[in-house]
């Protein structure tokens, strides 16, 4: 499809390579100054300490998780390759998501042009939610990027009926549905579309729907694995549509304000008017919307596990923007949209719980005695210690007779990591020395009730004479009376 402007479509087309790569350059930047910022958190130790595993233990732990397979196998190999540390398991997401730019690229370049393909790379490469979600150590820019390839590829075989563009789909569509179950609702509602497309033309749409009948057969092996996992979470009672707090999560995280959903929603609809783009738009639009009613199905976390979506709907925000009616306010609109995207990286909203609970790591490690216990209120904090500090004897108070749940990591948490209620009631009788380390996340431990996460061992702690504490809200850190008594950290701190 051809530009709005002939003069632009030629600057363009000459200084694409190199504005490409200077929009790579920044969005590489903005992700590494996130990784080195935020330290890894929960999920994503859980997932490196899965992929340490054989592969044949991998699988099958994985089989009594609600993840399919394909993204632990990937970091698997990394790991395997020498990445250790959170910079390195980080390093990986950020080269995803970068590919993931460049294809998207291509494919709004193929749709609707080289200004939009141009827009569309920077807007992606510095909004902030696919920044801090894609520079994790977790599945989504694995997601987001097959996602698009597999959509790339659907839209190369329906324009040119190239084989080449036939096996890339069936490839990167099975490599989707590995990594995260949504993909299976993408591929449909891809299948539905060509079936629209395709259905005065006998031929190519019989070999649509093959495609798709081998990309079933490509499923089938992990189909019983995604079934068990369904009934496990019991998704048929507790699984629901999107909540409208889901659709103003994900709005907020794709346009980096609220009062920007609007005019986000409005450039994403602008090209439905222009019938030469209508078919394209119709695609992403339905994509980036449709796929989403699976959370009733499976789960999927709004904005964090729909990541992929930016790479959709960005294409249709840039190119409304770029066709908008009167020059000037093509130019004012897209600057203003690459402007906010990047006033929401000046000074981003971080996730408090990894930062926080690094520093209380570093005031043990100020402090602490090598053979101390270190009590920790929930997995959260236990895996990030047992991370960052494998040295230490870090330990969960959970009840003997209560498991932890595969949510909470407990596939990953052995035995030797717990301590009993009454194993810390004999501390406390002896008067030792122990540290406690409690979290005050937002997710409420079962069989405890409907307390928060910590508030349970901190209702604790506060009735032990002579205890003190330190607070790096959400995360607070205990000391034993004998630890005070020796000047601890919380010398000076409030005692309760």
């Amino acid at each position: 499809m051809s530009e709005p402007h002939p003069a632009t479509r030629g600057f363009l087309q000459g200084n694409r390579g190199w504005l490409l790569g200077l929009v790579l350059v920044i969005g590489a930047l903005l992700r590494l100054r996130e990784a080195i910022t935020v330290p890894l958190w929960f999920e994503e130790i859980y997932i490196a300490m899965v992929a340490r595993l054989p592969i044949p233990q991998l699988i099958e732990t994985l089989r009594h998780d609600i993840h399919p397979p394909l993204h632990y196998v990937i970091e698997h190999f990394w790991l395997a390759l020498g990445a250790r540390s959170g910079y390195e398991l980080k390093s990986l997401p950020i080269l995803l998501a970068l590919a993931s730019i460049v294809v998207c690229a291509r494919l709004t370049r193929r749709m609707f042009g080289a200004g939009p393909a141009l827009l569309t790379a920077a807007l992606v490469a510095v909004a902030h939610g696919h920044v801090r979600f894609t520079q994790e150590a977790q599945a989504f820019a694995l997601e987001g990027l097959l996602v698009i390839l597999a959509v790339s590829a659907a839209w190369d075989w329906i324009e040119t009926r190239r084989t080449r563009s036939a096996v890339a789909y069936v490839v990167w569509g099975a490599c989707a549905m590995y990594t995260h179950y949504v993909s299976l609702a993408i591929l449909f509602v891809l299948l539905a579309w060509g079936v629209i497309v395709l259905r005065g033309d006998g031929r190519a749409l019989a070999r649509w729907l093959g495609l798709h009948a081998v990309l079933v057969l490509a499923f089938l092996p992990q189909l019983p694995t995604q079934i068990s996992q369904f009934i496990q979470e019991d998704a048929a009672h507790h699984g629901h549509f999107p909540y409208r707090s889901d659709w103003f999560a994900l709005g907020h995280d794709l346009s980096g304000a609220n009062y920007l959903i609007p005019v986000y929603a409005l450039l994403a609809l602008w090209p439905l008017v222009d019938r030469s783009r209508r078919r394209a738009a119709s695609l992403l639009l339905a994509l980036a919307i449709l796929p989403l009613l699976s959370l009733r199905l499976w789960s999927l976390n709004f904005p964090r596990e729909t990541t992929y979506v930016a790479l959709l709907l960005f294409p249709l925000v840039t190119t409304g923007a770029l066709t908008l009616p009167v020059r000037p306010l093509r130019f004012l609109v897209s600057a203003a949209l690459l402007l906010f995207a990047l006033h929401a990286d000046w000074k981003p909203d971080r996730f408090p719980e990894p930062i926080m609970l690094k520093r209380a790591a570093d005031e043990l490690a100020r402090t602490a005695r090598p053979d101390d216990p270190i009590l920790h209120s929930d997995t959260h904090s236990l895996l990030f210690f047992r991370f960052y500090d494998p040295a230490g004897n870090h330990r969960i108070v959970w009840r003997a007779d209560e498991g932890i749940p595969y949510f909470d990591g407990g596939l990953m948490v052995p035995d030797t990591w717990r301590i009993t209620p009454a194993g810390w009631d004999s501390l406390q009788a002896r008067d030792a020395r122990w540290w406690g380390v409690s979290l005050n996340r937002a997710q409420v431990k079962p069989v405890h009730g409907h307390t928060r996460t910590g508030a349970e061992f901190d209702s604790v702690a506060r009735r032990v004479p002579g205890a003190s504490s330190i607070d790096f809200a959400p995360v607070r850190l205990w000391e034993s009376p004998a630890v005070v008594r020796a000047g601890g950290a919380a010398g000076a701190a409030e005692h309760h």
